[in-house]
């Protein structure tokens, strides 16, 4: 595995990449009836890996201006 995979999986918090079949069963549930009320989100399917840039990636400094 290249190292530069290796550093996106490990900031998955899941730690491996998504299956077809767990994007399919987010698929399903949305266009089933259980999604009936949801409207006007995003629904992020990445293992955590957002979660875990928002947390990890170095902060800027903020303007003071």
């Amino acid at each position: 595995m290249s190292s530069r995979r290796r550093v996106g999986l490990d900031a998955c918090g899941a730690g491996r990449t998504g299956t077809p079949a767990e994007i399919a069963e987010v698929v399903a549930f949305l266009t089933g009836p259980g999604s009936l009320y949801i409207t006007g989100t995003d629904i992020l399917i990445d293992g955590g890996q957002a979660a875990w840039l928002r947390w990890h990636r170095p902060r800027q400094p903020s303007s003071t201006t």
